[in-house]
């Protein structure tokens, strides 16, 4: 396993006014910034993305040291971290997001793998580090979906929940708005075409033991429902977990799904097909979706 750490060390003079001369050089903290983190997209390395990271969790010599925000609005804004042990240079870091979307919940997202590394603090110094993540070894999940819109079928098919006729619309290719690659998944709204829905084409089976998420890379400016269709004997079921908010700028969520594959695997006697579930009303208005790198990745 490949990591890639960029390390720069900036010097500076710090003066702490009103600090005794006695004051011991031992008692100055060094700093660390971490800037610019990425998320490595693809096997050779390519393509990097900088919108999923929201932390990073912090470890010096085995311990949690803090969780701190890596998304600032401008450079300025960098957090530095003061680091007072500085006997201690073994460090390592989880990168960490919003779990299902929501600030108030941050996780170290469990596909991407640690990043380890050492440094030589001194007092006063500031360690700027910048983070390259990669997914875990393919050994360690499935992704039993995972559509990037680059031409060709698109591995979803229309669905319909309510068992009505509706004015629907669907997805189709844009090259004009993309993500990565060649081109993105486009949903357009108007008066004739009010509602989507979609299922991926093929079901999958989940593990009440096994983490799972769905990551969406997105931009919209009509609401997303995102669930689960599950079906047992007694038929197909639509499972609502979050309804994603317009965003003008591509923004990826990670969407936490082990909390519903527990109570579906219970009530269904662990015995169920899955697929992911997308839905919207553009309530005759003209609107957008733009979708890409839509992945359903679990614990092997």
């Amino acid at each position: 396993m490949h990591r890639l750490i960029t390390l720069v060390t900036c010097l500076f003079a710090i003066s702490f006014s009103g600090c005794s001369p006695f004051d011991r050089p031992e008692d100055i903290p060094a700093y660390l910034e971490f800037r610019n983190p990425r998320v490595i997209l693809d096997d050779n390395s390519t393509f990097t993305s900088n919108i999923g990271i929201r932390d990073v969790w912090l470890y010096q010599g085995g311990f949690l040291q803090g969780i701190y925000p890596v998304n600032p609005v401008e450079d300025s804004n960098w957090v530095a971290i003061p680091v007072i042990n500085l006997e201690n240079n073994d460090f390592f870091i989880d990168a960490g997001i919003h779990e299902t979307g929501q600030s108030s919940f941050h996780l170290p997202y469990p596909f991407w793998d640690r990043i380890e590394f050492t440094l030589d603090l001194t007092p006063g110094d500031t360690f700027v580090v910048e983070p390259e993540v990669r997914y875990v070894e393919e050994e360690r999940y499935l992704a039993p979906v995972y559509e990037r819109f680059d031409g060709g079928l698109i591995d979803l098919v229309p669905f319909n929940s309510s068992l009505i006729e509706l004015d629907s619309t669907f997805v189709r290719l844009s090259t004009t708005e993309v993500f990565r690659g060649n081109s993105s998944g486009f949903v357009n709204f108007g008066p004739d075409d009010r509602w989507f829905e979609a299922i991926n084409s093929t079901p999958f089976q989940l593990d009440k033991s096994k983490d799972v998420y769905l990551e969406i890379t997105y931009k919209n400016s009509v609401p997303l429902e995102v669930g689960l269709v599950y079906q047992n004997i007694s038929g197909l079921f639509p499972e609502s977990v979050v309804t994603i908010t317009p965003k003008e700028d591509w923004n990826t969520i990670y969407i936490h799904l082990i909390e519903q594959t527990r109570n579906i695997l219970n009530l269904s006697g662990d015995i169920a097909n899955f697929w992911i579930w997308l839905r919207a009303d553009g309530e005759g208005n003209d609107g957008y979706i733009y979708l890409d790198d839509i992945r359903l990745i679990r614990e092997r």
